[in-house]
């Protein structure tokens, strides 16, 4: 996990990668899938140091 320093424009970005996602299941093929893309999204915004699960879910 990463602890990551947003700005409004790039937390917009992963709450709709996120939301993307969460539409996906509707119509993809795979689970698999979709979470590949979504990682994909998420890597781009993704810098920082290492940190635990909770400090990522704060």
């Amino acid at each position: 996990m990463y602890r990551v320093m947003l700005t409004e424009e790039q937390r917009n970005f992963i709450l709709g990668a996120v939301e993307d996602a969460l539409e996906a299941r509707l119509w993809a093929p795979s689970y698999r899938e979709r979470l590949e893309d979504l990682q994909l999204k998420l890597k781009v915004v993704a810098r920082g140091r290492p940190c635990d699960r909770h400090e990522w879910e704060d």
